[in-house]
């Protein structure tokens, strides 16, 4: 049985991932901010908060997460559907 294709996030849902930013980009008093870029939810960590392998093993999750559409972000405000 051939093995089913996973949806392409970029077109299908928005990415959710983490980046590391130099210690000037936040606010002295956050290590993390999430912002959206370009319908993207992207988590910026400071620098040296955060071990690169941890960083890999997340952002695997948040793809996965996201490719198959278990988060959703609604824009619009709307509220979203209850869990069944």
């Amino acid at each position: 049985m051939p093995e089913a294709e996973e949806p392409d996030a970029r077109h299908e849902y928005p990415d959710s991932h983490i980046e590391f930013v130099p210690d000037r980009k936040l606010p002295r008093d956050r290590n993390v901010v999430r912002v959206e870029l370009q319908g993207s939810i992207v988590w910026l960590i400071r620098e040296g908060q955060m071990t690169e392998p941890l960083r890999q093993e997340i952002n695997d999750i948040l793809g996965h997460v996201t490719r198959h559409g278990l988060q959703i972000q609604r824009w619009d405000g709307d509220e979203p559907p209850h869990p069944n």
